[in-house]
């Protein structure tokens, strides 16, 4: 089936710091958008890899070394660049001031931790 996702409306819709909708499926994911200010917990998804690409201002991803979780990875994405983060990688997003993204994740499997 085709799906028509209504992004512009969605991020229309999103005022509060961390608000995410799904929007669609996609194979065995979601399709969703985001409004990120400052640093998410840290989050993985065993089930399969996530996309991330902000909208409309830069984004920075922390992500642990899949074999050395100590060591930590800093990335940078410009407005429209996504990032595949692979299954099980523990990441998180960080903006300076708000910032809107578009994300395709596996949800069933996704686990959150608050701290580091």
């Amino acid at each position: 089936m085709i799906q028509i996702l209504p992004v512009p409306k969605a991020l229309d819709d999103l005022k509060e710091r961390f608000d995410f909708t799904f929007l669609g499926d996609f194979a065995d994911c979601k399709v969703g958008v985001a409004y990120v200010e400052g640093e998410t917990e840290w989050e993985r998804h065993p089930g399969g890899d996530e996309i991330v690409m902000p909208l409309d201002g830069p984004l920075g991803l922390k992500l642990k070394d899949e074999n050395d979780p100590e060591t930590i990875v800093e990335k940078s994405l410009a407005m429209g660049e996504a990032c595949i983060i692979p299954p099980n990688v523990w990441h998180k997003q960080i903006a300076d001031g708000f910032v809107k993204l578009l994300f395709v994740t596996h949800v069933e499997s996704s686990i959150y931790q608050e701290s580091d």
